[in-house]
């Protein structure tokens, strides 16, 4: 069956609309899902972790929601804790020298970071209150000769003041 010109031409305008009609459903489709992007978070303080040392930048700050990027640049594994006190030797220790976590008071217990791969890195936002404040890694490490490794006890504390 032949067709005409002018069904022809009636034909390809309702195929051209019909594909141009397709098409805008098909981005308006797509323009009405939503992309979540997520935005770095810029941290208020930095908080370097290695073999034997905790290094606070800066160690002064203002209270309120603190956003704390911890950076284990060590060969260890390790973590961030922050307690509420006046220096590291007002904390309670266990035999072997690490802190007796059981025995810090609930209010005091201001967070932490758990225990980050060497060269990895984490970042959380704390709730500080003005206050003196000890960062430390309480991680304890047992030894083959059956003796336990504190990493506080080796010196992996530091304080920071919060205004």
């Amino acid at each position: 069956m032949e067709m005409n010109v002018r069904s022809r031409t009636l034909l390809s305008s309702l195929t051209i609309f019909g594909f141009a009609g397709l098409l805008a459903v098909s981005l308006s489709a797509c323009g009405s899902s939503k992309k979540t992007v997520k935005k770095a978070v810029t941290p208020d303080v930095t908080v370097g972790l290695r073999e034997w040392a905790v290094t606070p930048d800066p160690i002064t700050f203002k209270a309120g929601k603190v956003v704390i990027k911890a950076a284990n640049s060590g060969g260890e594994t390790h973590e961030m804790i922050v307690t509420k006190t006046a220096s590291a030797d007002a904390l309670p220790k266990n035999p072997i020298g690490a802190v007796d976590e059981a025995q810090i008071a609930a209010a005091d217990k201001a967070g932490e970071i758990p225990e980050m791969s060497p060269n990895h890195s984490s970042t959380k936002t704390f709730n500080l209150s003005a206050g003196t404040y000890v960062v430390y890694c309480n991680i304890q490490q047992n030894q083959p000769d059956g003796s336990v490794l504190s990493h506080f006890k080796l010196g992996m504390h530091n304080v920071i003041t919060v205004q």
